[in-house]
């Protein structure tokens, strides 16, 4: 199964679920968190927004996880030890406000510990699929840590 992450953000991000239905080919379970995205599939199964038990059980039911670069959905996957694959979401296609999601992808996949999809061709989702197939992600534990101080932060202004 195949767990998709539009992430929350009132821009559409269309883009990540056409990727994600060129990949219904290689696997027919492919649930996608939609979230504000408006979109209409016959590959996919789209759920506008999921509570967080259930999202859990999503992460821990999937094979890979395909993400827009936000951590929290990122380092969720990290969390789950699922192989992750991040497109980040762009400023020129009106998905985000800037490009920061570009930068935190690339460098968490330069570490090791996801699979980058940053091209605008579409069809390079196969190439990372086929990469996530065999990937196995750097454990290094000092990314628990990175995920604990941001969860820290963000709490404190909650």
């Amino acid at each position: 199964m195949i767990l998709v992450l539009c992430g929350t953000q009132k821009q559409q991000f269309s883009r990540i679920i056409e990727m994600a239905e060129l990949l219904y080919k290689f696997d027919n379970e492919i649930i996608v968190q939609n979230g504000h995205t408006k979109y209409e599939s016959n590959k996919v199964r789209l759920l506008d927004f999921i509570s967080s038990e259930k999202l859990e059980n999503y992460y821990e039911k999937a094979d890979i996880i395909l993400t827009h670069g936000g951590t929290g959905s990122i380092m969720t996957g990290i969390r789950n030890r699922k192989p992750v694959i991040a497109v980040p979401r762009l400023e020129k296609f009106h998905e985000h406000v800037d490009d920061h999601q570009t930068e935190i992808v690339h460098k968490l996949s330069e570490l090791g510990y996801i699979i980058s999809c940053n091209s605008l061709i579409k069809s390079d989702i196969v190439n990372c699929y086929n990469k996530a197939m065999s990937f196995q992600p750097n454990n290094d534990p000092i990314y628990s840590k990175i995920h604990e101080m941001i969860s820290t932060i963000l709490n404190k202004d909650n």
